[in-house]
């Protein structure tokens, strides 16, 4: 039977690819092949592609959404991009590169430290953190390596600066 070995090969190189395409993701989630995996920290960030609005996250996003085939001019700007925002956190922006498509997206948002500097607004019944407080909780942050000696300076200079 000479057509048995062809198969016997065949059969292992389509196995083959299989085991190599489950070995190649970055995000730890199984995606479809024109899918992009978006997962962020913390998670139930929204997420817009190209400046629509997609799903939450973690999600897979469409390829066709980041990259439209038909898309305005006056949108050029959000064009192949993602942007993941959630409350109390900075947006984050990132532009999709094929990297990113083949291993997807891990976004590590900045939430809580763009309002170290000032105390929270409206706390009804309980006083405002005393500088004090606010700045040791900055040191703490700054030990743990939550935040950069850069960023531990400067909101170090807006909490003194209400002196």
């Amino acid at each position: 039977m000479p057509g048995k070995p062809c198969r016997r090969l065949a059969f292992c190189a389509f196995i083959l690819s299989f085991a190599v395409a489950a070995g190649c993701g970055g995000v730890s989630t199984w995606t479809r092949a024109d899918a992009i995996a978006v997962a962020s920290e913390p998670a139930g960030a929204t997420v817009y592609a190209s400046g629509k609005r997609v799903g939450v996250t973690p999600l897979a996003v469409s390829q066709q959404d980041v990259f439209p085939l038909v898309y305005a001019p006056e949108r050029q700007d959000v064009y192949g991009t993602l942007l993941l925002t959630k409350d109390g956190c900075k947006d984050h922006s990132v532009r999709v590169t094929n990297a990113m498509i083949r291993k997807g997206v891990d976004a590590k948002l900045d939430c809580g430290q763009a309002n170290l500097a000032k105390p929270p607004p409206g706390t009804s019944g309980a006083p405002p953190p005393s500088i004090r407080d606010r700045i040791l909780r900055l040191n703490d942050l700054r030990d743990q390596g939550l935040i950069t000696e850069k960023e531990y300076g400067e909101l170090r200079g807006k909490i003194l600066g209400e002196l």
